[in-house]
């Protein structure tokens, strides 16, 4: 089984430097890319939006390398600069780190392409390329299969004509739209169980299951007097005081 394993590994060895060889050239790299990072944002009408950045190492996924990203400074639905931002938060990262990419791989075209070149760019950062992975659609009625956009080309290259590499290629962008999904989902799930009780200094999720345990709803907390509220194990009369306050000023929608 060990020796199995072993060859099984040099072949898949044998075959990543085969496929980054061909990718190199493509490209006009002066050495293969040995470490590819890919990105994907992933938001609903601009809402919860988070991008995330997976890396392979090899053509092997590194789940470890794996980093998501909650949208910082974009309003409303603007994807390019989503793309913008991460990128260039994930590259400083991994400056800092000293563990920048080879390359770097964007899901859509042209425009998204030119947002990882700007990136790359404005850090002033030589020698890693990028490229961009359009996924197969249908344009006037006739299907357009997946393309490859690369830096200084006006028109993208057919996916069968990339090489072997591709087989990695896709995979990596699939990989970055899992996460990308997966973080997204889980940010709306926790805004949906999100409680008022959250915004709250002080209450944390034992003074929170207290308030519902003793008071029995978050209706009966927000009717409840201070005496009510101070009863509560864990509830001194500083924060039912609080407590009050934050209900108070949410009825009558005055600023908190």
């Amino acid at each position: 089984m060990a020796q199995e394993n072993a060859k099984m590994a040099r072949r898949e060895a044998t075959f990543w430097w085969e496929s980054a060889a061909q990718l190199a050239r493509r490209l006009g790299m002066v050495k293969e890319p040995r470490v590819i990072d890919a990105f994907d944002i992933s938001n609903l009408g601009g809402k919860e939006a988070v991008g995330a950045a997976v890396r392979f190492v090899e053509g092997i996924a590194e789940p470890s390398m794996y980093r998501t990203y909650k949208i910082k400074t974009v309003e409303g639905q603007d994807d390019y600069s989503m793309l913008y931002e991460v990128i260039r938060r994930h590259l400083l990262r991994k400056k800092e780190e000293g563990s920048l990419p080879d390359l770097i791989m964007v899901d859509g075209g042209k425009g998204q392409l030119s947002v990882a070149i700007a990136a790359l760019e404005d850090l002033g950062l030589e020698g890693i390329e990028a490229i961009a992975l359009a996924k197969e659609r249908t344009r006037g009625g006739e299907s357009v299969g997946d393309r490859l956009f690369l830096r200084g080309k006006k028109e993208p290259i057919p996916v069968e004509k990339a090489g072997d590499a591709l087989r990695v290629l896709l995979h990596l962008r699939d990989e970055a739209h899992r996460v990308a999904i997966s973080r997204h989902r889980r940010r709306r799930t926790a805004r949906k169980l999100a409680s008022p009780l959250d915004l709250i200094p002080g209450i944390g999720p034992v003074r929170k299951k207290q308030l519902l345990r003793h008071l029995g709803s978050l209706d009966a907390i927000k009717e409840a007097s201070l005496e009510e509220l101070s009863q509560v194990p864990g509830i001194s009369i500083s924060l039912a005081k609080r407590i009050r306050s934050f209900f108070d000023s949410e009825w009558t929608g005055e600023a908190r």
